[in-house]
This record gives C-alpha cells, structure tokens and sequence, in this order.
C-alpha cells in the first residue's frame, strides 16, 4: 500500500520512524508540532520504575486523576486533546487523497481516537495504547480503529 503522507510528533522518537518510513514510500515526512506529546511538568523524564518514589507517587496522581495532573505543572488530557483537534482536520483532509500514517505518542494517539471516534477525554484516557502497536482508524460511515503489532522488539 502506498502512503499519501507520513506526518509525525517534532519530537526525535518519532520523527526516526516517520523518516524511515517515509523513505520507503519515496515521500518526505511532514511535522505536525500538535502532535508532541503531552507536557509531564515536574514528571517530564521521571521514571514510574521503583527508582524515584517521588516520581512514582505523581505518575499514580496523574493516573488516578485522569490526566489532570495536580500539582506536576504539566498540560491536562483535556488540553492535549484540544491542541490536537485542532491540527486534525487537515490531515483528515490528506487521508482523502490516500492512507496516512500519523507517528505519534500514547497520549497523542489516545487523543486522535479521542476526537476522531467522539470519545469523552475519560473514556480516552482509560484507553489502553501500547508501544509499538499499529493503529488503523476507518473513516468511514462507521468510524472505527483496530490495533495490531508493528514492530518485533
């Protein structure tokens, strides 16, 4: 299947993978600064793995509270939803032309099926996203996504 465009997060992680895919499809990729992923404040860079229980016990705040994130200084769901509505329709509009692939965070993923499916910010938020996983949303009358593995690792 040939790509229309390949858009991705400005943010390194992704922007590898948007050119390498990219570069395979013979298109240059395009950056949608939107689509960063979400702003952690005083948690940005933090570990959740036992190591920083200060840390820890802000990621179980900002898990228990939705993505609210009291007292971390960083952006709500709500916002990283907003900020990414807003950049959506244009690249709806280039999936009319043919398929997009959009590389992106959990955050930001979460917040396209968000917006695209009519989900609330909740309900979004609660949707489990794993690393290294495909999502293929259909447009069509009856909107829908699915998920399946992409890389091996």
């Amino acid at each position: 299947m040939q790509l229309s465009a390949v858009v991705s997060s400005p943010l390194s992680r992704a922007l590898d993978t948007a050119r390498a895919v990219a570069e395979r499809h013979r298109i240059s990729p395009q950056v949608e600064p939107a689509f960063r992923e979400i702003c952690f404040g005083v948690l940005e860079g933090r570990h959740r793995d036992g190591s920083d229980p200060v840390a820890e016990a802000g990621w179980a705040r900002w898990r228990d509270s939705l993505g609210q994130q009291p007292g971390t200084g960083g952006e709500t769901f709500e916002s990283l939803m907003l900020r990414v509505a807003a950049a959506l329709p244009l690249w709806i509009a280039q999936a009319e032309v043919g398929p997009l692939l959009i590389v992106a965070h959990r955050n930001v993923n979460r917040a396209i099926l968000a917006n695209l499916l009519g989900w609330s910010p909740a309900a979004a938020f609660q949707q489990r996203i794993s690393h290294r996983k495909l999502l293929t949303i259909s447009l069509g009358a009856r909107r829908s996504f699915s998920s399946e593995r992409f890389f091996s690792r």
